[in-house]
């Protein structure tokens, strides 16, 4: 019946399309409150997809150039001769078809306001029709996609999103750039506290990275992976014996040809793993403690919906930005945020038969209110806030 309705409303939402509407796509705001936020506006609920670009062959030909620059070293001149072969096609050989391809679909012409939360990132169909809109007036606003924002020490992804939008809607966090508005967490909103299981198991949920680095952000990157997972192997070995016989590790979906399983298994023979195929929901109902291990959505998420959460990581990866350390300190106080494996551990075993009694402590929860306030928030009309948040912009 949902995904019914959701056809239906993207069927329509190309129908009658106000010049002047605002246009949402990518938001991550849930269905129900996308329609009660556009009524709000007082807009015919409309619920879009993203379209692909034209996908071209590669021309050669159209390549066989060079940029006319000087260059002062070898690795110059290197970059330079490899710039026109790694543009990307839809860039080049599809630059015209990309523009024409704007006339063809009824997106609003001139949109007051253009939302989105990741569609900038990844869809190059987007990126060519909210560059048309915002030079003719539109305002981009971009929504906080996840988490390490406003946390970590630096992120190019931050930095871009923020430079290049009107305003930027964060998790809670804000900042001296007027363009960064205090929001709540979109992705949490309406949904009910984790009903986590007193009695269930240890959930250990994990990362990898691409094996060659192409971002940049303060995290592990490339080879210093296996550093990070020898941390999660310390911190498996430090486990009780009860404990670890309870133990789910989460391995993150994508591989990066790491060999997840097969390190873990050679560790480890009798863990238990997950592939990153259950829904999260699933193993956050049949554990009694989520623990976090990089700095990403994964704690945001969980303590945001009050699901008993421990958290490490090294912080010579992880770096934190000033604005963050003291309230990482509060959650180091209190035993939620641990630098080391051991740490992280060692808690977990004393707290592991107590845990109810540990997590809903007026000083644990003290804190992590606190703390989800300013990087997990959750209000209680989402859609007003989320209209107030729009109307502040002009």
């Amino acid at each position: 019946v949902k995904s019914k309705f959701n056809n239906i409303l993207n069927f329509l939402s190309g129908f009658f399309v106000s010049e002047n509407e605002y246009f949402i796509l990518s938001s991550y705001i849930p269905v129900k409150y996308l329609v009660e936020f556009q009524i709000i506006l007082g807009q015919l609920p409309r619920l879009w997809k993203l379209i692909s670009s034209p996908a071209l062959p590669l021309n050669i030909a159209s390549r066989n150039w060079n940029l006319d620059v000087g260059v002062v070293s070898e690795f110059e001149e290197i970059l330079k001769s490899m710039i026109p072969f790694q543009l990307p096609r839809i860039y080049l050989e599809g630059y015209q078809k990309l523009y024409d391809q704007l006339s063809e679909f009824r997106w609003p012409k001139n949109p007051d306001i253009i939302f989105t939360s990741n569609a900038h990132n990844a869809n190059d169909f987007f990126k060519a029709y909210s560059a048309q809109k915002i030079e003719s007036g539109s305002l981009l606003v971009i929504g906080q996609h996840g988490g390490h924002f406003g946390i970590g020490k630096w992120s190019y992804m931050e930095e871009h999103e923020t430079s290049i939008s009107d305003r930027y809607l964060t998790w809670g966090w804000s900042n001296s750039d007027t363009r960064v508005h205090s929001n709540y967490a979109i992705t949490i909103a309406g949904k009910k506290n984790v009903n986590w299981n007193p009695k269930g198991r240890l959930l250990l949920v994990t990362c990898t990275m691409p094996r060659y680095s192409y971002w940049l952000y303060s995290s592990v990157c490339s080879s210093q992976w296996v550093s990070y997972l020898n941390d999660q192997f310390l911190f498996t070995e430090a486990l009780s014996k009860d404990v670890r016989d309870s133990l789910t590790v989460r391995l993150y979906a994508h591989d990066y040809e790491w060999n997840q399983s097969d390190r873990w298994k050679f560790a480890f023979p009798d863990i238990s793993l997950d592939i990153g195929t259950t829904r999260m929901e699933k193993l956050m109902s049949d554990s009694r403690i989520y623990v976090s291990t990089y700095n990403a959505t994964t704690f945001l998420e969980s303590m945001g919906r009050n699901m008993p959460t421990i958290m490490f990581w090294d912080p010579k990866y992880w770096e934190l930005r000033d604005s963050a350390i003291p309230h990482f300190e509060k959650l180091e106080q209190v035993g939620i945020f641990h630098r080391t494996p051991d740490s992280a551990a060692q808690k977990v075993n004393e707290i592991w038969n107590n845990i109810e009694s540990w997590w809903n402590s007026k000083e644990i929860q003290s804190v992590k209110n606190e703390f989800c306030f300013q990087y997990a928030r959750k209000v209680d009309m989402p859609c007003k806030t989320l209209q107030k948040a729009l109307e502040r912009i002009r």
